[in-house]
C-alpha cells in the first residue's frame, strides 16, 4: 500500500477490500522523532482523489490533522 501512496504517480492508488467498502477509512503518517527538528518537519501533504473513476466509492470528505503526538492531533483548517 505503500508503494501506492508515495510513488508520485496517480495511476497507482489504494483501494481497501469490499469489507471496508463504504466504511470510513484512516491513513496515518508517522514521522520520527527526528522531526522535531525544524529543518525536518514535515510541511506539504498532498492529496489527490479521483472520483471519476470510481463512481461507486466517491470521497466525500478529507480532514488532515497533525499533532506532536498520535494522541494529540488536531484538525487543520
Amino acid at each position: 500500500m505503500v508503494g501506492g501512496l508515495t510513488d508520485g504517480s496517480t495511476e497507482t492508488f489504494w483501494e481497501s477490500g469490499d469489507e471496508d467498502k463504504n466504511k470510513t477509512k484512516s491513513l496515518v503518517i508517522s514521522c520520527p522523532a527526528a522531526a522535531a527538528v525544524e529543518s525536518l518537519r514535515l510541511r506539504v501533504v498532498c492529496v489527490h482523489v479521483d472520483n471519476a473513476r470510481d463512481m461507486g466509492n466517491k470521497v466525500s470528505a478529507v480532514t488532515i490533522a497533525a499533532g506532536p503526538a498520535a494522541d494529540t492531533v488536531e484538525q487543520v483548517s
